[in-house]
């Protein structure tokens, strides 16, 4: 075996796989509806991020790392955006969806969940309401890491 200078070692070096995620489908079930209080009571706010829980509930268990949805918009108050993601953030860079005044937009989505297994949206509007609906139709959860040893 060769070291990193490309000398000749006899010694056996240890390194760890990291295998992709599972994933699992699951009939899809609602998590979030700022219309009915689901997962969140009242309409998104323009520049205020909001952090909810997905994991434990509905079927999600504790430790999946991301989910798949369908992401829906509705009753628009302006063209903007909405930002999916681990951590709440009130001026997000990026977007998940984007959509114009008055439009239903949808659209399927994989987000990362946080540590805890929350998720966050903001409303990227400069002032504003909106609502969001939220269905889950999956999630991933990690293999375990495997050690392995050259000989």
């Amino acid at each position: 075996m060769y070291d990193v200078t490309g000398k000749i070692t006899t010694s056996k070096r240890q390194f760890v796989v990291y295998p992709p995620s599972t994933y699992h489908p699951v009939t899809p079930v609602r998590v979030l509806d700022t219309r009915k209080s689901i997962g969140l009571s009242g309409k998104l706010k323009a520049g205020v991020a909001r952090t909810f829980q997905i994991t434990g509930l509905h079927g999600i268990p504790a430790g999946a790392t991301a989910i798949t949805a369908n992401a829906t918009v509705v009753q628009l108050g302006a063209a903007s955006s909405i930002y999916l993601g681990p951590a709440p953030i009130a001026k997000p860079s990026t977007y998940t969806l984007s959509f114009n005044k008055g439009q239903v937009a949808n659209r399927g989505v994989t987000v990362a969940l946080s540590p805890a297994g929350a998720l966050s949206v903001t409303y990227r509007a400069s002032s504003g309401t909106t609502d969001l609906v939220l269905d889950v139709t999956g999630y991933f959860s990690p293999r375990q890491a495997a050690t392995h040893t050259t000989p």
